[in-house]
């Protein structure tokens, strides 16, 4: 019997291993195992920056595909819808103007600032005076009086009390096509659905769901 004190020291050490064990494995089983499927979330469409097939830097003298030279240029929609961004280039860009419209819209842009464009085709002012006027009705643009359309009284309709986006018929005049912080110099309530307003030679025609007819030259 002098072995017993032996054989209970091992039954107690095997015991004391036992709970060890036991307790070690409650301990990883509590915490979750890394996820095989685990990624980053995917980016939606609401998340994305627009997308500009052009970006144009304003330089006296443009020499290469992405300049351009300061003036006045006219953008005609491709697609069904354009987008413009002016900005003042740098770490953290400021904004100038920007417009989406679905016909034509005309922006004049100044030496050191960024032009970005979408969906739209880009022509100087002497090359869209060559065209002369390209639609029978102007609708959803910034259109130049003078160039687009004839100075004088216009009749104007409105497309809709309230268009597809929710806003209502717009029509503005405005005095240049750069800088449209200070608003228009005239703008127009539709109390019906069709009004008449008088526009000069040299002023900007700002129409969102609302139409304007060119009648033929």
């Amino acid at each position: 019997m002098r072995y017993r004190p032996a054989l209970l020291a091992a039954i107690l050490c095997g015991a004391l291993l036992t709970g060890v064990f036991a307790l070690t494995g409650c301990q990883s089983a509590g915490q979750p195992a890394p996820s095989a499927t685990a990624r980053p979330p995917e980016t939606t469409a609401e998340t994305l920056e627009e997308i500009f097939s052009r970006e144009l830097l304003v330089k006296e003298n443009a020499k290469s595909e992405t300049e351009i030279e300061p003036g006045l240029y006219s953008l005609t929609a491709t697609g069904g819808e354009g987008f413009f961004r002016l900005v003042v280039p740098g770490q953290e860009e400021s904004l100038i103007r920007e417009l989406h419209f679905e016909q034509m819209a005309w922006v004049e842009v100044k030496a050191g600032e960024l032009l970005k464009v979408k969906g739209s085709n880009l022509e100087t002012f002497e090359e869209r005076e060559l065209l002369g006027p390209s639609s029978s009705r102007l609708n959803n643009g910034f259109f130049l009086v003078g160039m687009d359309i004839c100075p004088g009284t216009l009749a104007v309709q409105s497309v809709g009390r309230v268009g597809e986006d929710g806003t209502r018929p717009v029509c503005a005049v405005f005095d240049n096509a750069h800088d449209m912080s200070q608003g228009p110099v005239r703008s127009y309530d539709f109390d019906f659905s069709l009004i008449y307003i008088e526009v000069e030679e040299g002023e900007f025609l700002y129409l969102h769901n609302a139409e304007a007819y060119v009648p033929p030259t």
